[in-house]
């Protein structure tokens, strides 16, 4: 059977809640009595429960993180940097996939609510305010990765989407294309696909490049089917040209 804190207690001669500070405070106990402690840990083979020394201190040392698409991999090097940094400060992710789902997100929260997580990483999608009223219930820190609230005041990391647009196009542009096609993210999504089209634009106006949106702009959902598709669309309708710009996540 597995080993609990009493077995460590009996075994080292001392109460529990001796064990307890050894574990939590080391630097609080004598010397002899933290070597009793730690060898009976030893010979036991005893690993302390993380649930319940969270509901002691309080914390779990885990964080939720909700993303709209696992399939997507544009969240592979996103939740590498989580994971590298979560488990360089010693804390755990919860990762749930919403699939763009609004009962399954709101299922999500839930469940994360119910682990009683430390905080909480949203990624890529706007902010609702039904969506706000839930992150301050939970009553923990949220952060926005890859999107930002255009309504609420929550810490954000996110790129400057209208900048990448413009920067992206201007490259393009700098190596004497001219006929320049778009396949963008849903209009509907006022956080990253609409700053993009409006640095795609931008950069064409700064270079007095003339450009019918009809013609050189094609929508797609950040899938890969999607981008396909919408470069079927696009092709034929600048064709002859000598560049064409991707800003399909």
């Amino acid at each position: 059977m597995r080993s609990n804190i009493k077995d460590v207690a009996k075994l080292a001669d001392v109460s529990i809640s001796t064990v307890s500070r050894v574990l939590n405070s080391p630097n609080l106990v004598a010397e002899e009595t933290r070597d009793k402690v730690f060898k009976a840990i030893a010979e036991l083979n005893y690993t302390p429960n993380a649930l319940a020394r969270g509901l002691i201190h309080k914390r779990t040392q885990t964080l939720g993180v909700l993303i709209p698409d696992i399939s997507n991999l544009f969240y592979a090097e996103i939740l590498r940097g989580m994971e590298d940094m979560a488990h360089r400060l010693d804390y755990n992710l919860i990762l749930c996939n919403t699939d763009n789902n609004k009962p399954r997100l709101l299922a999500s929260l839930k469940v994360l609510k119910e682990k009683q997580i430390d905080g909480l990483i949203f990624t890529s999608e706007p902010i609702y305010p039904d969506y706000n009223e839930l992150f301050q219930q939970l009553q923990i820190p949220v952060v926005l990765a890859a999107t930002h609230s255009l309504e609420f005041e929550i810490p954000s990391v996110k790129v400057n989407d209208e900048q990448a647009g413009f920067e992206a196009t201007e490259y393009l542009i700098r190596n004497g294309h001219r006929r320049i096609g778009m396949i963008a993210g849903s209009m509907m999504d006022p956080v990253t696909a609409v700053p993009r089209l409006q640095g795609f634009m931008r950069a064409l106006r700064t270079y007095n490049i003339e450009a019918d949106y009809e013609t050189c702009v094609q929508n797609g959902n950040y899938r890969f089917e999607d981008g396909y598709e919408a470069m079927g669309r696009l092709l034929p309708k600048i064709s002859g040209s000598h560049g064409c710009l991707c800003v399909e996540r």
